[in-house]
């Protein structure tokens, strides 16, 4: 626990709110070392952003931030964020298990060995958000826990609760570490923390899409062909058609899914807007939902996640095509903000009949 006793008394001197977060709340948890950890993740408030960023600055440490495909953007002073996502990685200049080569100015790419961290030269910083009362799922606001209860405090080090901890690794329990935390803290929580996190993993959850969901996802598009309009597919394409179709887009753009107790029940995903070079700052959208998740606000959620996506990847604006009429879509698409485009009529044909497609755009980022 030295290395964690170290970061506790750097991060004291910051004033800034903060928890141990990750592995190393779990060890913090059982009292023991379960695993080497490659890393130290620390949870802090969105408020506290541009202080934590500043106090490192000062401290000459190295920071960068995720900007998707990759890279990362070096921030070399508080005015100087990308703020695209809600992690931040710190890094002592003298730190040799990460190596970072500069692809254009501030963009980095980044190459680093999985060996044991054993000296306070990286932390990862992990942005989250609270209200006066609760301590909320970054991935999904609705999901919440009191404050009282998602920070514990043992011998004056603070780490986030377990079942908090496990409930972000649940989304990647594919990877070996996740398993290990898993099977080591689960079966020390109470009767109260398993209920908290049985009902969280039962929320809806969206993930990026994985190849053992071809099936589940084509049960769900194939009505949408079969007896609507609002596809303007005619057949229901062979589960390897539509398998290689998934993970064709997957290569280039998001592609998400909401699972709700563990069932896949709508999705998302992006795809090239036009072919020309010029249009590839655009990309159109398309989302799914099982009618009977209809108005569980999982289309909004799903946007949501996919436009921040989008935005990583220098996507500026994108282009739903809606068959009309469909009420329900049109205002589903307003809500989050867009606009009308125009009216391609008698664009398709389909169960007799021709078929009038609107579309709608949505900047995602502010033009340069």
């Amino acid at each position: 626990m030295e290395l964690i006793n170290l970061l506790n008394e750097f991060m004291l001197n910051t004033g800034i709110d903060y928890a141990v977060c990750g592995g190393h709340a779990i060890d913090l948890f059982l009292g023991r070392k379960t695993r080497p950890h490659k890393d130290l993740d620390v949870s802090i408030y969105w408020e506290d952003r541009d202080k934590i960023v500043q106090y490192m600055l000062n401290e000459s440490w190295d920071l960068y931030e995720p900007c998707g495909g990759g890279y990362l953007h070096k921030i070399n002073n508080v005015e100087d964020q990308k703020r695209l996502r809600s992690n931040i990685w710190c890094v002592k200049p003298e730190n040799r298990h990460y190596k970072f080569t500069e692809h254009e100015k501030d963009m980095f790419a980044v190459e680093f060995d999985d060996s044991e961290q054993i000296e306070l030269d990286y932390i990862e910083i992990l942005f989250n958000t609270r209200t006066e009362k609760d301590f909320l799922f970054e991935r999904n606001h609705e999901t919440k826990i009191g404050l009282d209860n998602a920070i514990i405090n043992i011998n004056g080090i603070p780490f986030l609760s377990p079942e908090l901890v496990l409930l972000y690794k649940s989304t990647r329990l594919e990877e070996h570490n996740n398993q290990l935390d898993f099977e080591n803290a689960s079966k020390k929580l109470n009767k109260e923390q398993l209920s908290w996190l049985k009902n969280a993993m039962n929320n809806p959850r969206i993930r990026n899409v994985k190849p053992t969901d071809s099936e589940a996802i084509l049960k769900i598009y194939a009505p949408f062909i079969t007896e609507t309009t609002i596809s303007f597919e005619t057949e229901v394409p062979s589960i390897e058609e539509f398998a290689a179709r998934i993970e064709n887009i997957s290569k280039s753009y998001p592609y998400l899914v909401c699972e709700i107790d563990n069932k896949i029940v709508g999705f998302a995903y992006a795809t090239k807007h036009r072919e020309r070079a010029a249009y590839k700052y655009s990309a159109d959208v398309s989302i799914y939902i099982t009618p009977e998740y209809h108005r569980h606000g999982l289309g909004k959620a799903l946007y949501t996640k996919l436009f921040e996506l989008l935005c990583e990847r220098e996507i500026y604006t994108v282009y739903a095509g809606i068959t009309l009429p469909n009420d329900k879509s049109v205002g589903l698409h307003k809500s989050l903000g867009f606009k009308e485009a125009g009216v391609f009529h008698n664009v398709g044909y389909k169960f007799g009949k021709w078929l009038d497609v609107l579309w709608l755009e949505k900047p995602l980022k502010d033009y340069k």
